[in-house]
Parts: C-alpha cells; structure tokens; sequence
C-alpha cells in the first residue's frame, strides 16, 4: 500500500491513521478543514458539512461528539472531511481497521461529485466488496 501511496500525488486520506479531533463535534471535524485550508467563514463552512451529512442521512449527529457516534458513522465523516480537500483523489487506506462493518461503496459516491475514490486493502477483505462495482488490482 505504502508503494501505491508514493506513486499518487494530489489526494486525500481517509485513514485510522488520521483519526478525527475528539475535542470538537462532527460539523466542526468536517467544516475545519474548509476554514483552514480555504479560508471559509465558519457559517459557511459549517453548512457545506451539514449539506454532506444530509445527503447521506446523518444530519442528526451533526453536533454529536465522536465517543458518541458508531464506527461507521466515524468512517463516513471522515470520508466527507477527505472530500472538503481541494485535491483530485480520495484514497480510502484499510477501511475495517476503522470499523467492523461492511462499508456501502454506494454511499461514498452519493456524496463524491468528481473526485476518484482508491480503496486500498488487503486481499483478506477482498470478499467484502462483493457485491459492489468495483475494480480490484492485484
């Protein structure tokens, strides 16, 4: 995976590596990336990640903190944060070393406009994506 990573330039990470800030909730965990990276006003900021979590059904945890959200609900937040990136691809490292259920590939792309999403795994989770649409490069 490190090898594919050093050959990408212009991404995203969503990864346990990059855990999200315990100290503020969930719009704050999205929408800081939007005011730091781009210089969006809090409201503003704010609101595209309202926006993102309605998409997809998760308004209601907008202002949760982290202890208090699901592992999959973490996953998807974090994959909005990766999305407020100006930057062209969204690689997804290991998604079940983040939770234990299968992830909804559709659901990633109800939120992705037009970035390309790389999901690196290894080949013992290979069957959990099944029944998606999806490239597998050995």
């Amino acid at each position: 995976m490190l090898e594919f990573k050093l050959t990408q330039e212009n991404y995203s990470l969503v990864s346990s590596k990059i855990p999200l800030i315990l100290s503020l909730n969930i719009v704050e965990n999205i929408a800081l990336i939007k005011e730091v990276h781009i210089g969006l006003s809090v409201d503003k900021a704010e609101g595209i990640a309202k926006e993102s979590l309605e998409k997809i059904g998760l308004l209601d945890i907008a202002l949760m903190s982290i202890d208090k959200c699901s592992d999959l609900e973490i996953f998807y937040v974090m994959f909005i944060r990766a999305l407020m990136m100006n930057r062209g691809t969204i690689l997804v490292e290991s998604p079940y070393l983040i939770l234990e259920e299968i992830i909804n590939i559709e659901i990633l792309d109800e939120l992705n406009q037009d970035k390309d999403i790389i999901i690196l795994d290894t080949f013992e989770n290979e069957t959990k994506y099944e029944d998606y649409r999806c490239n597998i490069i050995r």
